[in-house]
């Protein structure tokens, strides 16, 4: 198989990543929080979060505990979340 249509194929599945940005002024502009809930209809085997806090300091909570902390200029974080996700809403 030819190694670029492999890494072709999982370009399409996998989402794009995206920025998120507060409503305020870029520079300077507080603390902000951002939050999201899901139903899953069975605990995951694997999933996996990346995020980064560029110019920012970042705090990861699922389900009530905190999983990680990142400070700004920090390398990005890839984590296994699956442990901490349930079947129904989390």
């Amino acid at each position: 198989m030819n190694p670029f249509t492999l890494v072709y194929a999982i370009a399409l599945v996998a989402p794009l990543p995206e920025w998120i940005w507060n409503d305020e002024e870029r520079e300077g502009a507080g603390d902000a929080e951002f939050s999201r809930s899901l139903e899953l209809p069975d605990k995951p085997r694997s999933a996996r979060l990346t995020a980064t806090a560029d110019f920012a300091r970042l705090e990861v909570r699922i389900n009530g505990k905190t999983l990680a902390r990142v400070e700004a200029y920090d390398p990005s974080l890839s984590l296994e979340i699956a442990s901490s996700l349930l079947a129904g809403e989390n």
